[in-house]
């Protein structure tokens, strides 16, 4: 997984790398731009582990020269060259968006890319979601918390992002959603449909979706407007989090019942058992027996 990170909340970055590594993800290649509390220090236990491969840079973008003369692009390009000698996939989001993978039991995403492996890329259909109401930034995490998302067919919701097969990818396009691929090879949603660009009309969410915790509290949208995003440009505006937090009329809770899921066995293997503590293992806890809280789920 590769992205380029400015400032993230250290206790969210922690959730969101314990989170896709429970689903599978092996390696994180993760760029430091200009972070007040660097990167490393938020994630050590996991760069000691050789979870995650910490990158610092401080400034690589030109005005005017497009995505891919902007530190987010430089990011990318080096991802995909260091990651050419060592993966097949790879995954290409921010630190405020999760895959997330419907069911009962704990997903293995490798296993769901082996679908895919006659295709450039798999582009993931965004679910937007706004504040949940949270003013101040929530002790329980943000899968347990926010749960108010868009609906599934929203405009905004035909955005993508990208995960990569490695093998077919040239460069990159003229945005962070998707790659120029090569031999010919198709980008497909989850559906093997084809589809162009970075948007996947209509979107698709049966499967296999990306959640995009956009606005999160109102404490950290205000936080992340001020800092810029992680390229270091302009912040969104408040107009932004009020329009998404209008606009969240469905209930999304599905993710509420995924540290149950993954972290709620009586024998889990050492490494889940290392991934599921802290906030996860007080997830567990707050979940009432039976796992799941998805009564108010709504469906596409």
């Amino acid at each position: 997984m590769c992205a380029t990170i400015r400032d993230e909340v250290p206790s969210n970055l922690v959730e969101w790398v314990r989170y896709h590594a429970l689903l599978g993800v092996g390696r994180f290649m993760l760029f430091d731009h200009n972070s007040s509390q660097p990167v490393f220090t938020s994630l050590e236990p996991y760069v000691r582990g050789g979870l995650v491969d910490v990158f610092f840079h401080a400034s690589h973008h030109r005005t005017g020269g497009g995505f891919a003369e902007s530190s987010h692009g430089f990011a990318h390009e080096q991802c995909i060259r260091i990651g050419k000698m060592r993966h097949t996939w790879m995954a290409f989001i921010d630190a405020d968006e999760y895959i997330f993978v419907r069911g009962d039991d704990c997903p293995s995403l490798p296993s769901i890319l082996s679908e895919y492996e006659s295709f450039g890329a798999l582009g993931l259909n965004w679910v937007m979601f706004g504040s949940s109401g949270h003013v101040k930034r929530p002790a329980a995490g943000n899968l347990m918390s926010y749960t108010k998302c868009l609906p599934y067919n929203h405009d905004v919701n035909t955005h993508v992002k990208s995960i990569v097969n490695l093998r077919f990818v040239a460069g990159l396009n003229w945005s962070p959603h998707h790659f120029t691929l090569s031999q010919h090879k198709e980008q497909v949603n989850e559906l093997k449909v084809p589809f162009e660009g970075p948007f996947s009309k209509p979107p698709s969410h049966v499967r296999i979706m990306l959640y995009h915790y956009f606005t999160r509290s109102l404490e950290e949208f205000e936080r992340k407007s001020s800092r810029g995003d992680a390229s270091g440009m302009v912040g969104k505006s408040m107009s932004n989090f009020h329009f998404y937090n209008e606009a969240a009329t469905e209930t999304c809770d599905e993710a509420v019942s995924f540290w149950p899921r993954c972290c709620g066995g009586s024998s889990l293997p050492e490494r889940t058992r290392w991934l599921c503590s802290g906030v996860a293992s007080q997830a567990v806890k707050a979940v009432p027996a039976g796992g799941s809280q998805k009564a108010g789920a709504r469906h596409p």
